[in-house]
């Protein structure tokens, strides 16, 4: 029992440790049990049955929270926590343009708009640039200096369109790989992002949570330009479950198998 002090009231908090069986990892995890344990092992060690096959497990409960409306609780305190943010954020707020009233024909240029530049504003590089400059004299370009602009533009958009192609080819082959990922009878834990449900301090003890579904958007949206950024993807997926999980949980078997069963047809993926 911990307390703050005579005038507060106490706090209770309850241990509860069991040992579960390995199948029944996922069940209790959804009630509010954690593989971490945090109780001292001279507290349990002795009264709960070891035996191979089992997981043993913990979950504190306190009588200050209402486990019946614990989405609810979250819910307001994600608001709170994001209230915070909003109010310490430093807003800049820039005067109003009123160059109009003294030029109305004007046009601004973005950087000279105040703070534009300041927020992050870059000014866009378009692939004529370097071409206008070359024949920026007008008539008085020289025809041998227009041949070598023009071979040069035609050179860098051939160059640009082999590039283009070797990517498509690239992201189609990764789609294909990991569509054969997820029909892998052992990659149903890897489908879909943990849930706190299930799992409420995953994302307390994985920092950078991968899963399949997130890999196939990021392929989709063509986030993948080298077959080393899915390999890196991939490989955090796998420990992020060995992190999480015990080595004798099938969670763990599932991750071995998986990667041994992807890794040879992720090697066979071309590098362009």
């Amino acid at each position: 029992m911990h307390t703050g002090g005579p005038t507060m009231p106490a706090i209770l908090c309850y241990d509860l440790g069991i040992l579960s069986d390995n199948f029944a990892v996922g069940y209790f995890r959804k009630q509010g049990f954690t593989s971490r344990i945090s109780l001292p092992r001279d507290r349990w060690l002795g009264y709960i049955k070891d035996y191979d096959g089992g997981t043993l497990m913990e979950c504190r409960i306190s009588n200050k929270v209402n486990y019946l409306k614990l989405s609810a609780l979250l819910e307001k305190q994600r608001k709170a926590a994001e209230a915070c943010i909003e109010e310490s954020t430093t807003r800049v707020l820039m005067p109003g343009l009123d160059v109009w009233k003294k030029d109305p024909s004007r046009v601004l240029l973005p950087f000279e708009v105040p703070g534009l530049v300041a927020a992050g504003y870059r000014q866009p590089i378009t692939p004529t640039d370097g071409l206008a400059g070359a024949t920026r004299g007008g008539e008085n370009a020289c025809p041998a200096s227009e041949g070598a602009a023009a071979a040069a533009a035609a050179a860098a958009a051939s160059k640009m369109q082999q590039e283009e192609k070797q990517r498509r080819s690239l992201k189609n082959q990764i789609a294909a790989l990991l569509a054969l990922l997820d029909r892998h009878p052992s990659s149903w834990p890897f489908r879909r992002p943990v849930s706190v449900s299930e799992a409420p301090d995953y994302y307390e003890v994985v920092k950078y949570p991968v899963d399949i579904s997130s890999m196939r958007r990021k392929n989709k949206s063509g986030g993948y330009r080298t077959k080393q950024e899915l390999g890196s993807d991939m490989v955090r997926m796998f420990e992020n479950c060995r992190l999480y999980n015990n080595s004798n949980t099938i969670y763990y078997k599932y991750a071995d198998e998986l990667q041994q069963f992807i890794w040879p047809k992720y090697e066979a993926l071309p590098d362009p």
